[in-house]
């Protein structure tokens, strides 16, 4: 997580808050504590202010006091740094993940909360990965990022029309968290406008005679959950090199 150096300055009973980082931040609390819990808000709103008015987000400095950033809006961050870096516009950004440009502006808004399987494929669109450890843990996740499991996909030998549907399940449905891959065909339609009702659900029954996805239930039901499509070696670590195989008899 970011976290940004935070100045405090004892005023009239009160303490101010300001960030040698932000210069137009400006807060204060009753307290030390409560200072730079409004710092932590204060600092999202000037980040949400530059990303809108396209500035430039600067690399947190040295400092004694800080305020850590949400992980969510730290990636948030990460993300729009990276493409300011690279001069990856929100259109190119969109082209290269498939995406519409509202889905773009919502992965940047700091104040929507984006699932971070979304984070990670918009950082993988720019040749960067999330990585995430536990505080204090010394075993490393066995799940992997959403790319991956579109990487995985890719492998299984599929049709243009198959893999292309396959890889919007994920990005549509995939929890990084517990490893399942949940969705609606409305979700579906509204992530392929292109496609016709009749061409999503033949490809999905053609998808569920190959083993990929064994449960497929009409919108409007209960969510279905796919753990077929989270192929066993990620999720319980590297496995044989016959994964795709194993994934055709893995119980939902």
């Amino acid at each position: 997580m970011l976290a940004y150096p935070i100045t405090l300055e004892d005023e009239d009973g009160t303490v101010l808050a300001t960030s040698p980082d932000f210069p137009e931040l400006t807060t204060f609390g009753e307290d030390r504590e409560e200072a730079i819990a409004r710092a932590v808000h204060a600092l999202e709103e000037a980040i949400a202010a530059r990303i809108h008015d396209r500035k430039d987000i600067p690399a947190p400095s040295p400092g004694q006091t800080h305020a850590t950033l949400p992980t969510l809006t730290s990636v948030k961050v990460m993300l729009y740094q990276g493409m300011r870096e690279q001069g990856v516009g929100k259109a190119e950004l969109a082209r290269r993940l498939g995406w519409r440009l509202p889905q773009v502006d919502r992965v940047l808004d700091v104040q929507h909360r984006s699932r971070l399987d979304q984070m990670d494929a918009a950082l993988g669109a720019i040749g960067r990965q999330l990585h995430v450890t536990a505080a204090g843990s010394t075993r490393t996740p066995a799940i992997r990022p959403c790319h991956a499991v579109t990487d995985r996909i890719r492998r299984l030998g599929l049709t243009d029309r198959q893999q292309l549907l396959a890889e919007a399940v994920v990005r549509i449905g995939y929890d990084w968290v517990t490893g399942n891959v949940s969705f609606t065909q409305r979700e579906l339609a509204q992530e392929l406008p292109h496609w016709n009702e009749w061409k999503i659900h033949g490809t999905l029954k053609e998808l569920n005679k190959l083993g990929i996805m064994p449960v497929i239930k009409p919108a409007g039901r209960k969510r279905p959950s796919l753990r077929a499509l989270v192929f066993p070696a990620l999720i319980e670590g590297p496995g044989s090199d016959n994964d795709e195989h194993t994934l055709a008899s893995r119980p939902n």
